[in-house]
C-alpha cells in the first residue's frame, strides 16, 4: 500500500482502486476519505523520456484522435522495469514502469485539463489495467438488478447506453458505462465499478452525466444480455445462448484485444461462458417499448439466479 504526506494529493475511487493524484477529478470520480492510495497519478517532469522508447504501436483512432503505445521492449505483456508511454497526439502523454503503481502525465500543446482528464479516466486507465494484467476489460454497460450485476452488450449504436439510461432512471445502481472491468474470484466473475458517469448520447471526448446512484464495490455478474435490433413492431424475444453462439457474442466485446493476450483471454472467456448465463434479446427499436424490454431483462436476470 502506498502512502503520502503531500498535502496537494487528492484521493478518489476508480476501477476498484484508491487513487492519489495532484489532479482535481471531483467532476468525474468519487472522492475517497481514506487518506491512502494504491495508485498514484502525478504530473511528470521527464519530457524527453519518450525519445528513448523505440517500439511504437498504433492502438487505434478514437474520439477524433490518433493514439499510440511506446515502450523500450518488444510489444508484449508488461514486465517488471519495462518503460511505457501512452500518447494521445497533441493532448497528453502518460508514462509508467511495468509492475509499479505509479503513473505520470505530461500535457501537450493542444490539450486542456478537461481533455487530459477524459483520456486518463476513459481510455488510459482501462489500457493500463489491461497491459498490467489487473483486469479483463469488456465493451459493455453494467447495472445492478438486486444484489447482482447484469451486463448489456451490443454493436456500436446497438442500444446498450439507452437501456442503461432507462435502468438508471428506474433507480438501479450503475456499475459501469461502456467499459466493464471483470475479475474472477473463487469461481465467480465480478464486475468492478469504473467511474460514476454515463453517456446516453454520442459526443467525442465527453464522459457524460454524473450519476449519483453508483456502485461502491464489485458484485457478482448474474447475467449477460446481447441486444439485437428488431423492427419497432416486432415481438420482444429472449433466447438463452448456449455453446459457440454464447462465445460468439462475448468474444467481440473485448477491449484492446492485442495478439499477445488472445490465449489468456480465450481461456478467461471460456470460463466466464461456463459460469454466467447469457441471453440474446431481440429489442424492438422503439422508445415506447423500453418498459417492456426493462421488464423482460429483470425477469430473466432474477430467474437466472
Amino acid at each position: 500500500m502506498l502512502n503520502t504526506d503531500d498535502n496537494n494529493m487528492r484521493y478518489y475511487q476508480a476501477y476498484g482502486l484508491s487513487i492519489g493524484t495532484d489532479l482535481d477529478l471531483d467532476r468525474w470520480l468519487v472522492e475517497s476519505n481514506e487518506g491512502r492510495f494504491e495508485l498514484s497519478i502525478v504530473e511528470s517532469s521527464r519530457t524527453n523520456d519518450v525519445e528513448l522508447l523505440e517500439q511504437v504501436t498504433p492502438v487505434a483512432q478514437g474520439h477524433g484522435r490518433e493514439f499510440f503505445i511506446l515502450t523500450d521492449r518488444p510489444f508484449s505483456p508488461s514486465s517488471a522495469g519495462q518503460n511505457w508511454c501512452f500518447q494521445v497526439n497533441g493532448i497528453a502523454r502518460f508514462y509508467w514502469t511495468g509492475g509499479e503503481a505509479h503513473i505520470e502525465y505530461e500535457p501537450l500543446e493542444s490539450g486542456s485539463e478537461d481533455l487530459l482528464e477524459f483520456w486518463l479516466v476513459h481510455i488510459f486507465l482501462p489500457l493500463w489495467f489491461t497491459l498490467e494484467g489487473r483486469y479483463q476489460l469488456l465493451h459493455a454497460c453494467a447495472v445492478r438488478i438486486g444484489e447482482k450485476t447484469a451486463l448489456f452488450m451490443a454493436p456500436s449504436m446497438g442500444g446498450k447506453s439507452t437501456l442503461t439510461d432507462y435502468f438508471i432512471a428506474k433507480g438501479h445502481t450503475l456499475v459501469s458505462d461502456d467499459k466493464v472491468a471483470v475479475i474472477e474470484e473463487h469461481g465467480e466473475f465480478l464486475a468492478v465499478p469504473s467511474h460514476p458517469n454515463h453517456r446516453p448520447y454520442r459526443k467525442f471526448e465527453d464522459l457524460g452525466i454524473r450519476v449519483e446512484n453508483f456502485a461502491s464495490r464489485a458484485s457478482t455478474i448474474g447475467s449477460g444480455f446481447y441486444l439485437r435490433r428488431a423492427e419497432p413492431g416486432a415481438l420482444l424475444v429472449t433466447n438463452e445462448l448456449k455453446g459457440h453462439r454464447k462465445f460468439a457474442v462475448m468474444r467481440p466485446a473485448y477491449l484492446f484485444d492485442f495478439d499477445f493476450l488472445k490465449q489468456k483471454r480465450l481461456e478467461f472467456l471460456a470460463d466466464m461462458a461456463n459460469q454466467v448465463p447469457f441471453f440474446e434479446l431481440s429489442v424492438p427499436w422503439e422508445l415506447s417499448r423500453l418498459e417492456e424490454v426493462y421488464g423482460a431483462v429483470c425477469k430473466q436476470h432474477r430467474e437466472a439466479g
